[in-house]
């Protein structure tokens, strides 16, 4: 799936509207899937998404082209930042969110080439 440059142009201009619909239903299952494929519990998928989709309201402007497959690169990237904030708190300690080996799956997903991504 190649995500156009026209309509990630169209998303950075209006932040409102069926193009965004379009995206959540485009990339929120997928979002959804990677969470799953790392061990994030099921009910906290759609949040993991959730959140992801609210980062990329915010910096879709920032959204830098790189070649092919660098949108799904730069959302992989933001899940992986959300999932690691849930399962880290603040104060650097694990919080058993996904399992005892959940930030070892995370980090595996961040590798394009590696069988979870």
């Amino acid at each position: 799936m190649e995500t156009a440059l026209t309509w990630l142009a169209r998303l950075a201009e209006r932040r409102d509207g069926p193009e965004w619909q379009r995206l959540v239903d485009t990339y929120a299952p997928l979002l959804a899937a990677w969470a799953a494929r790392a061990g994030v519990p099921p009910a906290d998928r759609d949040d993991v998404a959730q959140d992801v989709l609210l980062v990329l309201v915010r910096e879709i402007g920032t959204f830098e082209h790189r070649g092919p497959g660098s949108f799904r690169g730069w959302l992989r990237a933001i899940l992986l930042n959300r999932v690691r904030a849930r399962a880290v708190g603040r104060d650097g300690r694990e919080r058993g969110f996904g399992g005892s080996d959940a930030l070892a799956r995370f980090n595996e997903l961040a590798d394009p080439s590696s069988a979870l991504s």
